[in-house]
C-alpha cells in the first residue's frame, strides 16, 4: 500500500519533502494503545514501509517520529536501540516540541513561565546534543508540531510571539532542517468519521473499502 501511494504521488507530480512514519507513535504502546511494543518495535515495523517508499523514490527523506521532547519518555532511547543493532534506514529525526505543562489548562502566568523555559531549552545547543545522543552525529531535525499548548495562552499575543521567537532561534541551528507549525488541527472535520464501520472491520478482521464510505 505504501508503494502504491508513493507511485500515486510520483505519477501526479506531488512533491513530498519528507515522509514521517506515524503521528506521535509513543502514544501507541500498551497500555494506552497497542500498535507496537515499544520504540524499537516501531522502528522495526516501519522498515517495510520505508523500503516500499524507496522502491519508488530511492532518494526519499524518511523520518521516524521520536515522540515529545528528548528524554521525556523511553521511546526515543528505544528507537536508538534499534539503530544500534541495525543502523538507521531513515535520514531525518522528527519530534513534536511543546512546553510540558502540568496540564493543558494551567493559568496564564504559570503557562507563561513554563513556555518561556521551554522556548529556551527547545532551541538550545544542548537540545540538539540530546537529539544526537538519541540518533546520530549531525542528524537533521524535522519539527511537525510546536506551539504553546495551553488554552490560556493559545489565542493571545504571547502565542504569536512564541511562534516567531521559536522560528528565529531555530534559524540559528544548522541541524534545524524543516520546521512546521501545527496550524490546521480540527479546521475541517467530516460529518461522519465512520468510526463504527472502521472499528467493526478491525474487530472482525474484515477488509474495508474506505472509498465507499460517505463522509
Amino acid at each position: 500500500k505504501a508503494a502504491q501511494f508513493a507511485r500515486f504521488c510520483k505519477n501526479n507530480n506531488i512533491v513530498i519533502d519528507n515522509w514521517q512514519f506515524c503521528n506521535e507513535p509513543n502514544f501507541f504502546t500498551a497500555p494506552r494503545r497497542y500498535f507496537w511494543n515499544d520504540g524499537e518495535d516501531y522502528a522495526y515495523k516501519m522498515k517495510e514501509i520505508a523500503d516500499s517508499i524507496r522502491s519508488v523514490f530511492p532518494a526519499a527523506n524518511l523520518s521516524l517520529s521520536y515522540g515529545w521532547n528528548w528524554g521525556s519518555t523511553n521511546f526515543a532511547a528505544q528507537i536508538k536501540n534499534y539503530q544500534n543493532k541495525n543502523g538507521h534506514y531513515w535520514n531525518t529525526v522528527s519530534i513534536h516540541a511543546y512546553p510540558t505543562h502540568r496540564n493543558a489548562d494551567v493559568d496564564f502566568y504559570d503557562g507563561f513561565l513554563t513556555a518561556n523555559k521551554s522556548l529556551e531549552n527547545a532551541t538550545s545547543n544542548s537540545y540538539f546534543k540530546s537529539m544526537e545522543d538519541n540518533s546520530w552525529l549531525n542528524s537533521n531535525l524535522l519539527i511537525t508540531e510546536f506551539g504553546v499548548w495551553n488554552s490560556s495562552l493559545t489565542n493571545t499575543n504571547y502565542s504569536a510571539i512564541y511562534v516567531s521567537e521559536y522560528y528565529m532561534r531555530l534559524s540559528q541551528q544548522r541541524q534545524a532542517w524543516m520546521i512546521g507549525k501545527h496550524q490546521i488541527a480540527s479546521a475541517f472535520n467530516p460529518e461522519n468519521d465512520s468510526r463504527t464501520e472502521i472499528m467493526q472491520a478491525y474487530e472482525n478482521q474484515t477488509p474495508l473499502n474506505t472509498d465507499l464510505l460517505n463522509t
